[in-house]
């Protein structure tokens, strides 16, 4: 490990323990965050120094902007590219939910003209058999 890197990941240590012990003492204060927050950014500054030299600071400060802005901009189309696939999947989820419900109906459509026609067959074997006991029965009966 060369000494930059090793500069590099003491500042990002430092500051990382700063932060979490100003956040333990000052908990609750609103201008201990900005504060933590300004003092982040210092650090971001400082290592944007160290890793551009030759840079003034007006032009270190627009690598910044420009580095932000490009974190920025990826995280946007990552989220957008999870929000579509969210919703696909989403649609693909009620597509199998409506196709699954227009199954049931159709199985619910056959087994009730199957009732009927069950039904239907029942009735006629019932006349039949009304009509067959009527004409087995005596016809003294009937007339009495």
């Amino acid at each position: 490990m060369n000494k930059q890197s090793l500069a590099r990941w003491a500042i990002f240590a430092s500051a990382l323990l700063t932060y979490f012990f100003l956040a333990i003492l000052l908990a609750g204060e609103a201008y201990t965050s900005v504060g933590v927050l300004l003092l982040i950014l210092v650090i971001w500054f400082l290592i944007y120094k160290l890793r551009y030299k030759s840079l003034g600071n007006l032009e270190l400060a627009m690598k910044i902007y420009a580095d932000f802005t490009g974190a920025l901009e990826r995280i946007k189309e990552r989220v957008a590219v999870d929000e579509a696939r969210r919703r696909a999947e989403e649609s693909r989820k009620i597509q199998v939910l409506m196709e699954r419900e227009r199954r049931k109906a159709d199985r619910l459509k056959e087994a009730s003209a199957a009732d009927k026609e069950y039904a239907e067959i029942i009735e006629r074997r019932v006349r039949e058999a009304k009509a067959n006991q009527d004409r087995t029965e005596d016809p003294n009966q009937t007339k009495s």
